[in-house]
């Protein structure tokens, strides 16, 4: 399954012929995104399948590999974040010296709340959209999400615009998904959910 946030901000979950595109939205314009994307927090990784050869090839213009290491070679839980910068703006985020280049791929960052973790930055394409700005992908262990010992994901994103989101008269919406090692098979899965997609699940974020 995948996610795609376009350049003109149209944000929805892939259409593979299981999954369609109706639940979508119009998000941020990557032109005017600065700072966090989306987050991806998993558990359980060692039940999810594994990547096949032609994911471990070399690099090609539509396809990499990236590897994130941890001292625990298996945690139980851990969290991706996709943040969203101008060569500028990323320059502002790095916490060592103005005097240290940002050349990448792998960079040290700093988080809004000051913490310090290891990420990757990806680029467009020279002459593509958006090829002055790059995402910048963290990844860190966390604690365990919930205390059963199932696997699941979650993510989140498509947010819309700072000044959507802080406006305290209007309710924000964003783009869910959340999976649970419930069901054995996706046949399974639609008979318990009845449907992968439901139009519904635009979630409104109401404002106490």
């Amino acid at each position: 399954m995948k996610y795609a946030h376009h350049v003109d901000g149209e944000a929805h979950f892939s259409q593979d012929g299981k999954v369609i595109t109706a639940v979508r939205k119009k998000s941020v314009p990557l032109s005017e995104a600065n700072g966090h994307l989306f987050t991806v927090q998993l558990q359980g990784i060692e039940d999810f399948k594994r990547s096949v050869p032609r994911d471990d090839l070399e690099p090609s213009a539509k396809r990499t590999v990236i590897e994130f290491g941890f001292v625990d070679s298996s945690p139980r839980a851990v969290k991706i974040v996709g943040y969203w910068y101008t060569g500028q703006q990323l320059l502002r985020n790095n916490p060592g010296p103005r005097t240290t280049p940002v050349c990448g791929p792998r960079v040290t960052s700093e988080t809004p709340l000051g913490k310090q973790t290891n990420g990757f930055l990806l680029a467009p394409a020279h002459g593509t959209p958006a090829a002055d700005q790059v995402l910048l992908l963290t990844c860190e262990e966390v604690p365990q999400l919930t205390p059963e010992q199932r696997s699941l994901l979650l993510f989140v994103g498509g947010f819309d615009t700072r000044e959507a989101v802080m406006n305290s008269s209007e309710d924000t919406t964003a783009l869910f998904l959340l999976y649970e090692n419930r069901a054995s098979s996706f046949e399974e899965l639609t008979q318990l959910l009845g449907s992968i997609d439901w139009p519904g699940s635009q979630v409104r974020l109401a404002r106490e």
